[in-house]
């Protein structure tokens, strides 16, 4: 996840499963310090009902894997899960949650955040999965052929993902927004043919084909312009050249037909 989080800038909220590993130890060893900021937040759980979980949080834990290679740093929260009166839930172990994410250990929201964040999965799983396998029967397949199948799971994961998109940039109604969705606004990508540019510094743009032949356009006459400009600096330059030779030899001719040897008129030159 940390390479994930440095290539391609995709931050990660996770949880440790081993508590072995010299990250929990190391988390351990801050919980226990006088100065670690400690939060209580009260939570309903669908299963535990009301709860109350006691948190703290830290910066710059080093992750270091069983073969002492560092990782770099990441962030830490610890999670302890209390009943309403303070009593401790049984049977339920401390949490430890690892995260590139920047988080403040004295400020309550920011640590409860890192929790939030994981919590908050389930619903996208469960949601996501749902829809899926019953709007979508991603589960069935499409036939025998391997290509076949990759071709269906691309489409359908495509076709999801696009409606999703919809659906966030038009949360109403389908009353209220179906004159949004019969006139799409400028520059909408959604649903539209559109020209993928790449360039050689790692970016992309999308392009609808009348936008990617104004670009075109708009780069042609800057090239031309900036042609002109070079062009005409170097007919200038060439002039001037030709003018100080037509000067020098003028005065050199008219120097030695005044008499003047070669020494004086250098120097009045």
């Amino acid at each position: 996840m940390t390479e994930l989080k440095e290539s391609e800038g995709v931050d990660y909220v996770t949880r440790s499963g081993n508590d072995n590993l010299d990250f929990v130890k190391d988390v351990e060893g801050l919980s226990r310090l006088e100065t670690t900021a400690w939060h209580e937040v009260d939570e309903t759980h669908s299963r535990l009902g009301e709860i109350r979980a006691r948190m703290a949080g830290f910066e710059n834990v080093p992750l270091i894997d069983a073969d002492g290679k560092q990782w770099g740093d990441c962030q830490a929260v610890i999670a302890d899960e209390y009943d309403r009166q303070g009593r401790r839930i049984p049977d339920r172990p401390r949490f430890y949650y690892v995260t590139s994410l920047p988080i403040v250990p004295e400020k309550s929201d920011s640590v409860a955040a890192v929790r939030r964040y994981y919590r908050d999965r389930w619903s996208v799983e469960n949601q996501g999965f749902w829809v899926l396998t019953k709007r979508w029967n991603l589960d069935m397949l499409a036939g025998r052929n391997y290509n076949a199948i990759r071709a269906r799971l691309n489409f359908v994961l495509q076709l999801y993902n696009a409606e999703n998109c919809c659906v966030w940039k038009h949360p109403g109604l389908y009353d209220e927004e179906m004159h949004r969705l019969r006139r799409p606004a400028a520059g909408d990508r959604l649903g539209k043919p559109c020209v993928m540019l790449y360039t050689p510094d790692g970016k992309v743009g999308a392009f609808q084909a009348n936008e990617y032949a104004k670009l075109l356009g708009t780069a042609a006459k800057e090239m031309g312009r900036a042609q002109g400009v070079a062009e005409g600096k170097a007919q200038a330059k060439a002039e001037a050249e030709a003018k100080i030779k037509a000067e020098l030899k003028t005065s050199i001719y008219k120097a030695l037909g005044e008499g003047k040897n070669i020494g004086d008129i250098l120097n009045d030159l």
